[in-house]
């Protein structure tokens, strides 16, 4: 009966964190602070991870697959002050909002 409950113990502990989200994701939009108006083409950079977008034209942007942890991220645009906002937390599953000016 110890053996049974045993291997049903660790399968349950194996499954549930094979479904463990691992990933999550950083959405927003770039807004000029001048004028509040968006379409500021912008490229978003998660820093110190191979990740990034760039807006469209209504400056929305999405990073996909992002792994769940705490970053810094950078907007940088022609004839724009870079902007980088640090402590972004990105969790398993969800979408963390940011928008820059």
């Amino acid at each position: 009966m110890k053996k049974i409950t045993t291997v049903f113990v660790c399968i349950f502990l194996i499954s549930f964190t094979l479904f463990a989200q691992t990933t999550g994701k950083i959405s927003g939009k770039v807004l000029d602070a001048s004028g509040g108006q968006s379409g500021v083409f912008a490229d978003i950079v998660v820093v110190d991870v191979n990740l990034g977008a760039t807006t469209d034209g209504d400056g929305n942007y999405v990073i996909l697959n992002v792994p769940v942890g705490v970053y810094s991220v950078r907007a940088l645009s022609i004839g724009y002050k870079t902007v980088t906002v640090s402590n972004v937390e990105v969790k398993g599953g969800l979408t963390a909002r940011l928008d820059f000016e």
